[in-house]
């Protein structure tokens, strides 16, 4: 296995780590300890790596597209702790910005001079880039599990939608299809990634 391989792999667990992490911090800024108290306020991946989503589904968008996906257990929050009547939209949205984060500020600081890294680590750098913009577009598909669903039910609860109406949504078979729709998805999902790397970068 090629280096840049072994790196993507890490950086990819680590990134994933730090979302999951973000939902953490924002839940408790708002009020609500449940992440705390659980032990998920940690940079250790295995509190947070899921078998599913943190193995099988990176792998096989992998080898299908050269794409990037997956996602890690959930932290857990309790929505009736949080504080604001946005709160749990920020909780919803603060995994996807901070993959959206990371990838501007190392975008940044190649394009400022901050970094001037040799060809061999101008690829490691970009592949940070490609792998956090490639879980910010991906999570953001509206469908259970990813974020993009419970941002968008997060704003009609603000907005005073009854939680009971989404309740469907946390039906198990839905994971299932919501993999086949992305499986399929995934050529799609890759040129909108490679669309905005390219943009930054």
């Amino acid at each position: 296995m090629e280096l840049i391989q072994i790196f993507s792999i890490v950086v990819l667990i680590f990134s994933i780590v730090l979302h999951e992490i973000a939902h953490g911090y924002a839940a408790l800024l708002c009020g609500d300890p449940t992440a705390k108290i659980s032990g998920r306020l940690t940079l250790n991946p295995v509190k947070h790596l899921d078998f599913v989503g943190s193995l099988i589904v990176p792998i096989v968008f992998f080898f299908a597209s050269s794409g990037v996906a997956g996602w890690a257990k959930p932290v857990p929050y309790n929505p009736y702790l949080l504080q604001g009547r946005f709160a749990e939209l920020f909780v919803a949205s603060a995994g996807v910005l901070t993959n959206l984060l990371i990838a501007l500020c190392i975008a940044f600081a190649l394009s400022i001079g901050i970094l001037t890294p040799s060809q061999e680590a101008f690829e490691l750098i970009t592949a940070i880039v490609y792998i956090n913009i490639g879980l910010f577009v991906f999570n953001l598909l509206p469908f259970p599990p990813f974020d993009g669903l419970r941002i968008i039910t997060s704003l009609f609860h603000s907005l005073g939608v009854a939680r009971r109406h989404f309740m469907i949504f946390e039906q198990p078979f839905w994971i299932f299809i919501s993999l086949l729709i992305a499986f399929n998805l995934s050529p799609f999902i890759a040129s909108i990634v490679s669309f905005i790397v390219a943009h930054i970068l």
